[in-house]
């Protein structure tokens, strides 16, 4: 209801939501009384965790980095902190209404509800597109902007476990940017170093260990694409829409 204009403020509970399309469609079935504002979606996303994340919430063995100690705590799967925090940044829908359709269409194939397998598959389809592009076509100029910068995420991946490390490493650190499209370029050959070292080993496993160690970063990543290049360009259209199929 959020893109016809109207809201629940938060006024919904559990026994309005329904799943549909095996799982691919998500409703809300009671009416909405309210015109669509930025409070008011901000108020049913803060709903919509105080309802689900219970059911996802399960018991996770980790070491004590200071004891060395196995410690058993509750953790959500990876991605979902992130997709609470990208809801509270909800762009304002009159105000910002072409960044508020991309971030429908970012919640809509947000990493927390995709397979680690279609995250893999995006990631190489996304590279390749890019990788196409980047010479000779403006589609591809805000990955390669310099003045557009991820945070912190070289110094997190060059500190990261074997083999993250290792692909930091395999090249000269020169070779990384804090830009954009050098996070899509490592995410890649992370997956491609995966293949050659483990061929046996199921791809999907891939992603599970990029959402397991770059959770922050991939979904900015993704809302970051979205907002800033031509999604509807030949290259890029085609890879966001197999992305899209594939939940």
């Amino acid at each position: 209801m959020h893109k016809k204009g109207l809201c629940w403020q938060g006024d919904w509970k559990d026994s309005d939501m329904k799943v549909r399309s095996d799982g691919r469609e998500f409703t809300i079935t009671k009416v909405p009384e309210y015109n669509i504002s930025k409070d008011g979606m901000k108020e049913d996303f803060k709903k919509f965790f105080e309802i689900l994340f219970p059911y996802y919430m399960h018991e996770s063995e980790e070491t004590n980095s200071v004891s060395g100690k196995i410690e058993k705590k509750k953790v959500l799967p990876y991605y979902f902190l992130q997709f609470q925090q990208d809801c509270a940044e909800v762009p304002h829908p009159q105000r910002e209404s072409v960044k508020f359709e991309n971030f429908q269409k970012f919640l809509g194939s947000h990493p927390a509800f995709m397979s680690p397998l279609a995250m893999t598959t995006f990631i190489g389809d996304l590279f390749i597109s890019c990788d196409n592009l980047r010479h000779h076509n403006a589609e591809f100029l805000p990955l390669q902007d310099k003045t557009a910068k991820m945070v912190d995420w070289i110094d997190h991946a060059k500190n990261l476990c074997k083999p993250f490390r290792d692909i930091y490493y395999l090249v000269t650190s020169a070779a990384y940017e804090p830009g954009y499209w050098y996070f899509l370029n490592f995410l890649r050959n992370f997956i491609q170093h995966m293949r050659m070292d483990k061929p046996d080993q199921d791809i999907a496993v891939s992603g599970i260990m990029i959402g397991y160690h770059l959770e922050i970063y991939v979904p900015p990543f993704i809302l970051f694409v979205l907002n800033n290049c031509d999604m509807n360009s030949l290259f890029l259209s085609s890879s966001w829409n197999r992305f899209e199929e594939s939940q």
